[in-house]
């Protein structure tokens, strides 16, 4: 839902007619208001955000991630402070008088705004503009080191083992350290229980095959059963948690953390 919701976010009018023809009745009710958040934020961003040209719009549409606020490493790159970027002296202190403090505040302007507010040539606000982009954005990465990249964490940093042959076959050995993994599928083909069991998986004891740690599962359905994840553990792990308090000991390990809203997840 999260994926679809996505492809819809910057057109409203396809988000509404994505409601109405799944119907309201087949949407669960966190699913039905993340879609109605993402309009919300939608309608909102394209009013503080005006577009007078093609070369304006196109620039622009580059600070969106920034300003969604959706992820938090983009947020930590939109707010680093100008005056901390290596801008000429004038230029700096005439940004903090108007109060253009972060990349975002400077970026978010078009170059011909802040040539007026800063009363400045283009040619300054150009070269500032690019200093700030420079600074404020993650450096490029080219398809061939990604994959090197990729194989190198492969390498180094393992797989977590499903236990189920076909499965771990296809994967490489388990679960891949270091990357998102999506479980795609219908409704009530099993993605919740088998959450369940890779919880359990990693908080099992190394010495049973696990990773001897601690989980966080983030609850965006409130579908999390305590009495499910322990009845998988003693039908899968039998010897480990029919030990006493072992079953406690599991689920002391898996901290469930309940969001409703993409506004919870964010401000987490």
């Amino acid at each position: 839902m999260c994926s679809l919701a996505a492809q819809y976010c910057l057109d409203p009018e396809r988000l509404k007619r994505l409601n109405r023809s799944i119907g309201h009745s087949l949407l669960s009710s966190s699913a039905s208001q993340f879609l109605e958040e993402l309009l919300i934020r939608r309608k909102k961003m394209m009013k503080r955000i005006e577009f007078p040209t093609p070369i304006q719009h196109s620039r622009l549409l580059g600070t969106l991630g920034p300003r969604l606020e959706w992820q938090a490493p983009q947020r930590e790159m939109a707010n680093k402070l100008v005056a901390h970027m290596g801008l000429p002296q004038s230029i700096a202190n005439r940004l903090a008088a108007r109060n253009i403090r972060t990349a975002k505040d400077a970026l978010s302007l078009p170059e011909f705004d802040l040539m007026t507010l800063l009363g400045v040539d283009i040619k300054d606000v150009k070269e500032a503009v690019a200093r700030i982009s420079e600074v404020a954005c993650p450096p490029y990465q080219t398809a061939l080191s990604l994959l090197e990249e990729r194989l190198m964490n492969d390498a180094s940093g393992g797989r977590l083992p499903t236990f189920l042959t076909g499965l771990d076959d296809a994967l490489g050995g388990g679960i891949p350290f270091g990357v998102l993994t999506e479980l795609v599928g219908p409704s009530g083909i099993g993605k919740s229980q088998f959450c369940l069991k890779l919880s359990l998986l990693a908080a099992l004891p190394a010495s049973y095959g696990g990773l001897d740690g601690r989980v966080i599962y983030i609850d965006t359905e409130s579908k999390f059963s305590s009495r499910r994840m322990i009845e998988i553990g003693r039908n899968s792990f039998p010897k480990i948690f029919h030990s006493e308090g072992m079953a406690q000991e599991m689920a002391g390990r898996i901290i469930v953390l309940r969001q409703t809203s993409l506004s919870e997840i964010t401000e987490r």
